[in-house]
């Protein structure tokens, strides 16, 4: 995953793109499924710690998700559109 300052990055296909600006970043994800579903929830938080792994430079602050179709309606089946990712630049320390 790379991340891009003001721009959006794809490193390659498997990987989420990704758009930065300042403090916050959005990781487009056009997952089918609700979020609560187990491996879904595997997903989610691989992908924060993969974004950690790979922005040492940032503390992530908060987080959450994007999510259309959750009305309960089989007529609407969920999707997971992204995650929204709140961070700032980790504290340097000596």
């Amino acid at each position: 995953m790379t991340m891009t300052e003001g721009t959006t990055a794809v490193v390659n296909v498997s990987e989420p793109e990704v758009l930065t600006v300042g403090n916050h970043s959005y990781i487009f994800l056009d997952r089918p499924g609700r979020p609560n579903k187990r491996d879904n929830v595997r997903f989610i938080l691989d992908l924060l710690k993969d974004f950690e792994l790979n922005h040492e430079h940032l503390t992530v602050t908060g987080w959450r998700l994007e999510v259309k179709g959750q009305d309960g309606m089989a007529s609407s089946p969920a999707m997971i559109c992204g995650l929204w990712v709140d961070h700032e630049k980790a504290p340097k320390y000596l």
